[in-house]
């Protein structure tokens, strides 16, 4: 089970990414995409940055735009990354 994810609503389709388990690992650096027109999940591509969690995310009418966060080593993000969902 995932906690501290985050999602976003495109218009066309959910996509949710990051987050964290129960037990401890660093935090997430996948994601996927659900489109409720196909009632199907898609996994979504390697993210460019490292897993997180409690970080805070947006859909900005093109991309969904993921920032911070952090994970348990204590680090604190300060970057970021764009995904541009492809229309399915």
């Amino acid at each position: 089970m995932s906690y501290d994810d985050t999602a976003v609503w495109t218009g066309r389709e959910m996509i949710v990414w990051g987050g964290d388990e129960t037990g401890g690992v660093d935090g997430f650096a996948d994601g996927a995409a659900y489109s409720p027109a196909q009632d199907r999940w898609f996994a979504l591509p390697q993210a460019p940055v490292d897993g997180r969690y409690q970080h805070a995310a947006v859909w900005t009418g093109e991309a969904m735009m993921v920032w911070g966060g952090c994970c348990h080593d204590g680090r604190r993000f300060g970057d970021g990354a764009l995904y541009r969902p492809q229309h399915r």
